[in-house]
């Protein structure tokens, strides 16, 4: 198994950084702070940083064509100028009770938008799964779900998978993508026995996983075929929440932390908690 160290891009101290997303158009990543309500963005090669309030909790981006990027916060996608820093609305979306809200997000490639829920004190069962089409239209795909995380695609499209954090798996369903169906749902990886949490992933260009451990000081790169464990990213500090593979080479992690639920003494000894990280892995 190959060991790699992230180093430090941003020292943020964010409470939830989360939702790591990379524009490959702008070349920039974008990314959030769920608790302070805040959108950044990252320029890898300059090093510059631009960050915007939101009118609501954001927990998952989606740029769109010029400088626009919709934001998955609480039940609503608001839109984002990131010129001018207005906010929009943009849609609500029907989906529950007011402590229910948003906590994950991705777009596909036919440009629609896969949200997944959860309740807000994390309750079992009380998340789902969502797609909202090119037309505006929401439909629900999947239920009983606790808290979904890390949507993404095989790259023939042919499966999808996601994390549910408290059940500590990754499932693999076959993914029909013009009826919006998920079928044959497999646990191709199982992380029960661990005290860490799965929560974001993204898949590279070899069809492997990487994991980001909330309680695990570390991400983690699986092959979802066969289980084995390729990689593994060591991270200064706990809670790491979520990875995205960017960079004008396609090759660095981004890594998202966070501060949230932390002791004095933790912050203490891992002042680098909240933290963006990245590492080249090729």
């Amino acid at each position: 198994m190959k060991s790699l160290k992230a180093q430090l891009e941003l020292d943020l101290k964010a409470s939830l950084g989360e939702g790591p997303i990379w524009h490959e158009a702008q070349q920039r990543l974008y990314f959030v702070d769920i608790d302070k309500a805040r959108v950044h963005t990252f320029d890898p090669e300059t090093k510059s940083h631009q960050q915007w309030i939101t009118p609501l909790f954001p927990s998952a981006l989606f740029p769109q064509d010029g400088d626009q990027v919709l934001v998955a916060a609480h039940q609503q996608i608001i839109s984002l100028d990131t010129t001018s820093g207005k906010w929009e609305p943009f849609q609500r979306l029907p989906i529950g009770k007011q402590d229910i809200r948003f906590n994950e997000g991705k777009m596909d490639r036919s440009g629609r938008l896969w949200l997944g829920t959860m309740q807000v004190d994390a309750r079992q069962k009380a998340g789902a799964f969502y797609c909202l089409d090119t037309n505006g239209e929401l439909h629900s795909v999947l239920d009983k779900l606790s808290v979904p995380n890390g949507f993404c695609w095989s790259q023939d499209q042919e499966y999808m998978y996601h994390i549910d954090s408290l059940e500590k798996t990754v499932c693999r369903y076959r993914y029909q993508e013009d009826r919006l169906q998920l079928s044959d749902r497999k646990v191709v990886l199982d992380f029960t026995d661990g005290e860490a949490l799965p929560d974001g992933m993204c898949m590279d260009q070899r069809g492997n996983l990487w994991i980001a451990f909330w309680g695990g000081y570390r991400v983690g790169c699986f092959n979802p075929a066969t289980g084995e464990q390729i990689a593994e990213v060591s991270v200064p500090a706990p809670h790491v929440t979520s990875c995205t593979i960017g960079g004008p080479d396609q090759n660095q992690l981004f890594i998202t932390t966070a501060r949230y639920g932390m002791s004095d003494e933790q912050l203490e000894a891992y002042p680098l908690s909240g933290g963006l990280f990245s590492v080249k892995f090729t």
